[in-house]
């Protein structure tokens, strides 16, 4: 059975993992635990924290871990757990429009608050949670509008 990761990152590391088809965590403990658990095949779930605050992009795990001692492609930090990746299709490599943290949290599994994944790098979720938010997708491709707490029109 295939793993379902929901992965935070910032908005200036998207486009690195985005144009490097390429993601990595932090060299500790909880972080490297997650990301080894990942398989090819595994489904991973983009979200970009402040300001963005919303899901980008899914992509699946193409590779099995490996360590790598160069920065490249990130300046910030060194992120040695690497794992290669590719969009799950052309049109969800990069999401037109964010899906806001509104319109999924506490509709999902594991994000029962907008505080559920504060400090971590990758939550695990269901292939429920992952069916929820491709209908999320879908309904902004057909441009329905997902409503916010506020009614706010996100999509």
């Amino acid at each position: 059975m295939r793993g379902v990761w929901f992965c935070i990152l910032t908005e200036t590391n998207w486009p690195k993992v985005r144009d490097n088809c390429l993601y990595g965590v932090p060299k500790s403990k909880e972080p490297y635990r997650r990301i080894s658990k990942t398989k090819p095949g595994d489904i991973l779930i983009f979200y970009i924290r402040s300001p963005v605050k919303g899901i980008v992009g899914i992509y699946e795990v193409a590779s099995n871990v490996f360590e790598e001692s160069e920065y490249f492609p990130w300046e910030d930090r060194l992120y040695p757990y690497r794992i290669r990746i590719k969009p799950v299709s052309d049109d969800l490599k990069e999401l037109p429009k964010p899906i806001p943290l509104e319109a999924f949290v506490g509709k999902v599994s594991k994000i029962k608050s907008p505080k559920a994944f504060m400090g971590k790098s990758m939550v695990s979720f269901s292939e429920e949670d992952y069916e929820f938010i491709k209908s999320l997708i879908k309904k902004g491709k057909k441009g329905i509008n997902i409503k916010t707490k506020s009614s706010e029109d996100i999509l």
